[in-house]
């Protein structure tokens, strides 16, 4: 039997374009959506074609106890979903329910470096803001690949105590020297599952061990 889910109805407000193919979408929830740092829901969304998936799994890029719901989304991909997305009206409804949580804080742990891949900063941007808002006192390294554009970059670099902004052909290097500057520090790993097995493999090579990862299926292959 399936177990049910309460479900959150919510407004889309505002579609912001970040860069090609990228766009953060906010939505108002007629009531209060709980949800931890580094959470994703299911979205259910109208105007999918008859017979077409018409849920998909995103990351919540706000933090618990913000007024609005931000996700940032690549619809590069253009599948029938993707493409109603894009078509959905400022003021349509959606359907939010089934909240899981990707990452969670470490209980006692002095050290984390986030290591993301394109719009797998969704799940970081929300961890961090969460971080700030609730002044946690351990370090907090970001690594942030992208093909072009780094997302939320202005935002979110002064909030860590470090950031570094890389492409495809500098990751090994800056996770190498990230590794070695952070051999004991946790892990957490977000982005595509290439992207995900590719990052575990150099950290493991660097004697790393506590790695925490998650794949993002059905966001687009943004690095």
């Amino acid at each position: 039997m399936d177990t049910p889910y309460k479900t959150y109805r919510a407004v889309l407000r505002m579609r912001r374009p970040e860069y090609e193919g990228v766009a953060t979408y906010v939505f108002a929830s007629e009531e209060p959506v709980p949800f931890s740092a580094g959470a994703y829901v299911h979205m259910r969304i109208p105007g999918v074609p008859e017979g077409e998936k018409a849920v998909r799994e995103f990351s919540i890029a706000s933090a618990p106890g913000d007024r609005e719901l931000w996700f940032g989304i690549d619809t590069s991909s253009g599948s029938p979903y993707q493409a109603a997305l894009e078509r959905l009206a400022i003021g349509e409804t959606v359907e939010l329910f089934k909240i899981k949580t990707h990452f969670t804080w470490p209980p006692e742990n002095e050290e984390v470096v986030m290591v993301a891949g394109g719009v797998g900063i969704t799940p970081f941007r929300s961890q961090i803001i969460d971080r700030t808002n609730r002044k946690l006192p351990f370090t907090l390294s970001l690594v942030h690949a992208a093909r072009g554009a780094h997302l939320y970059a202005e935002e979110l670099a002064p909030l860590v105590n470090e950031y570094h902004e890389t492409d495809r052909a500098s990751l090994t290097e800056t996770l190498v020297a990230v590794a070695y500057a952070h051999p004991r520090a946790t892990y957490f790993i977000a982005g595509s599952e290439g992207f995900v097995a590719s990052v575990a493999g150099i950290l493991r090579a660097q004697g790393v061990t506590r790695i925490e990862s998650d794949n993002f299926s059905g966001l687009g292959e943004r690095f």
